[in-house]
Parts: C-alpha cells; structure tokens; sequence
C-alpha cells in the first residue's frame, strides 16, 4: 500500500505552526509502530529547490522522496504582462495537485495542509487534516466581505483585493473537503464548524484530537547561567537597543507564548497584569513568541500602545522566539500562563502548559475546554483574570491543586496516541 504525505508545509513556515507541528508529531510516531506501518510504502512529496524537512534527517522508516517544482508568480517589469501570467500561475498552482509525479500510483494521500490541494483522482483515497476555520468564522478580521473593506478603506481596489482572497479561500477549502474522503477534525468544535459554516458531510468527518509535548525537563538540574534569558528593553527601542538578561527565579512572573493576531487578545492580558499591579503584587510579564522580538515587530497596534502605554512597562520583557528547550524552561517557573485567546482549533499551548506543571487561565471559548477540561481556569474579562492570578500568587495550595490538575488532564492527550488512531484509520481505509 503507497501512502504518500505532502510534505510541503514543512517548507512554507509552517513548521513551527500548529500544521508543522502535528505533521511532524504524527511521522515521528509511525516510528514506534512499526509493526502496524510495515505494509506501506511511504511516499513524501517536496519542493524541489527548498530545503529537505529536518524531520527526514534522522527518519528511520523506508521511505522515498518525489520532488515538486514550485510554481512561482512572474515578475516582469511590464504591467500587461506580469498580470495575466500572475493570473495563470495562480491558476496552475491550485490545479498543480493533481498532476504531482507518479500521482496516479498513490493508494492514499494524505493533506495536512489544504491550501495545497487534494488530488481529484477517483481511485486515491484522499485523508485531510482540518485544524480550524479561523479566517471564515472571524471574517471580519481575516476574511472581510467586499462591502466591509469598502466601508472600512472606501478603497475599491482594496475591496477587491480582498474579495478575491476570500473567493481563493473559500473555493480551495470546499473543493479539498469534498475530494477528501475522510475528514481528520482536530476537535469536537472544529467539527461543528466545518458543518455549520461550510455544510461539510458530517458521515466524513472524524475527530482526532492532538497531544502535549513530550519535552520533559527537570528544573533542579538547570545551573542558573541555564535560567537566565536575554531580551530587548523596548523602551529605548527608538535610541538604542539594549539587551537586558534577568533569572526566571528572581521574581514571580506571568506567561505568553504565541502569537500576537486580533484573536489572541494581548491587550486583555497586558490590562490584567496592569490591575494586578496595582493591586500590590510585584511581578513580571514575559511575551515570548516570533512576533515578539521587540515593540516593532507586534503586528498588532492594539496591542503595541497597551504595551507601550502600560503604567508597569519596567516589569513587561519581550523574549522572541525560544526553542523547546527554553519554552519548558519558561513553563516550569511561570505563576501561570494566560492564554486569552478568543478562538482556538484545539489549543496546543493548554498542554505544553499543564505538562511542565503551570497552571492555565484562559477564555471558555472554541474547543478550549474540551482540551483544559476542569484543570484549566476560566475567565470572563481582564478583571477576571486578574483576579484568579492573585489567588494563585498568594494561594500556594489552591495553586498546587490547579496543577495536580493539569498533571491529569494532559494524560488524556498524546501524540502516541494521535498517531495510534491515525495509523488505525489507514490501514482501515
């Protein structure tokens, strides 16, 4: 049995996204169930002149690997020309899939990303991974209608603009939901939204939760060099860049991780950290994550003057991104991590968080208590959240309990466990 996977998102930036990082915990996994994968024929599709994903480095499994040309748009000077040939490798790049080398000696193909297309071929068994439809549901902030960027820019180009993205959008997703053959959900939630906004074939639609991070550290063993962290003060961004380190130890501290789009919410934890101060509680907030490198490089400006404008700007650090390493370091010292995100697909960060011991505040929105069950505590505003953060800060017991909590929560979650019910679905397919 040949069972093929696009690999291709390992090479767009996803890798270090929700996509990269289920992809890549499921492939891992094939490795511990050799027994069960022994009859495929693994088949991995790449671009050609893109570096190899890191995870074939030290792949151990037979596998073969068929390298795709990337179909780039045109660049000609000349604006009758880059136009129309714009237009028709937008045309060839989303009908590419199916003429992908040896396509048609594929038993199952398997699409993490549907962006990139789900063959159309009646004899493929075609299995797609659907993480969210973010941009559909919070349209107004992904995915505006004609009439609302119209209204918002009064910029008819840019009305169109965006029309034609939300039709690419819209016509790609359907088209790969109705090829796929089966419909891998990573929640519950998720699987009422494909249904109700897009009318997706529920019969189709199977939920595969993923799992926590298996990174495990033991924070006794870390010398304190190990425990520092370097980082922009960003109130000196506009003279000088200055670099300041501090201990994870040295004060209690709040916790981010992620990005910093519209439906993460930073401001409400910026203005929650604000009330806790002024409440009396003397401690940190630390930002990590690609978007936080420094105050420029906040995507949001919603967020950028909450952080500017903070009366407690001195105890507020942007880390940038940190490795997996660094990440559980963080974990493991944090008061909590407060994920106020308004709308989540599965809510990866949830885990990572209650596997090394840090209790978790967030919004009850989405799928995020189908992952934080009753370890998770939820809030309803930024005075909410502020609130249970100085309970946890003056409360050593009924912290330790949130964490006995999550302890048990995450056991629930497993990307052994992920890639036992993927394999199962194969070879049943």
């Amino acid at each position: 049995m040949t069972v093929a996977f696009d690999l291709r998102p390992l090479q767009i930036g996803h890798q270090f996204r929700g996509i990269g990082i289920c992809q890549q915990n499921i492939l891992k996994r094939l490795q511990k169930n050799t027994q069960h994968v022994k009859h495929w024929e693994l088949v991995f599709y790449v671009y050609k002149d893109k570096p190899l994903p890191s995870i074939l480095e030290s792949y151990t499994l037979p596998y073969r690997v068929i390298e795709v040309t990337e179909i780039l748009s045109s660049h000609n000077r000349f604006k009758l020309v880059r136009y129309p040939e714009r237009l028709f490798a937008s045309w060839r790049r989303t009908n590419a899939i199916d003429r992908l080398p040896e396509i048609k000696k594929i038993d199952i193909f398997v699409q993490f990303d549907f962006l990139l297309g789900v063959p159309s071929h009646p004899h493929i068994k075609k299995i797609l991974l659907k993480y969210d439809i973010i941009p559909l549901v919070l349209e107004n902030f992904y995915l505006p209608t004609f009439g609302q960027v119209r209204n918002r820019t009064k910029s008819i180009r840019l009305a169109l603009k965006a029309h034609k993205h939300r039709l690419k959008y819209l016509w790609l997703l359907r088209k790969a939901l109705q090829r796929s053959d089966e419909i891998l959900a990573i929640s519950e939630h998720t699987k009422r939204d494909l249904v109700h906004y897009l009318k997706a074939d529920e019969k189709k639609i199977k939920v595969l939760y993923l799992g926590a991070d298996d990174t495990t550290l033991e924070a006794a063993d870390e010398t304190e060099e190990e425990k520092r962290f370097w980082c922009i003060d960003w109130r000196l961004v506009h003279s000088q860049k200055r670099y300041i380190s501090f201990s994870l130890a040295d004060k209690p501290y709040i916790l981010y991780i992620g990005g910093a789009d519209i439906r993460r919410r930073i401001q409400d934890l910026v203005l929650a950290y604000n009330l806790l101060r002024s409440r009396g509680v003397d401690c940190k907030l630390l930002l990590a994550g690609f978007d936080f490198q420094d105050l420029e490089t906040v995507p949001n400006e919603e967020v950028r003057e909450a952080i500017l404008y903070s009366s407690y700007s001195d105890g507020i650090h942007l880390l940038g991104f940190v490795d997996s390493r660094q990440k559980a370091l963080l974990y493991q010292y944090a008061t909590a991590f407060v994920f106020p995100t308004q709308y989540e697909g599965f809510g990866l960060p949830i885990l990572e968080a209650m596997e090394h011991g840090c209790p978790v505040i967030c919004y009850n929105n989405s799928s995020l208590k189908e992952v934080g069950g009753s370890a998770a505590l939820y809030a309803e505003s930024p005075e909410n959240i502020a609130e249970i953060l100085k309970k946890l800060t003056s409360t050593p017991d009924f912290r330790e309990e949130v964490v006995q909590a999550g302890y048990k929560q995450v056991k629930k979650f497993s990307w052994q466990k992920t890639s036992s019910q993927f394999i199962t679905l194969i070879n049943n397919v």
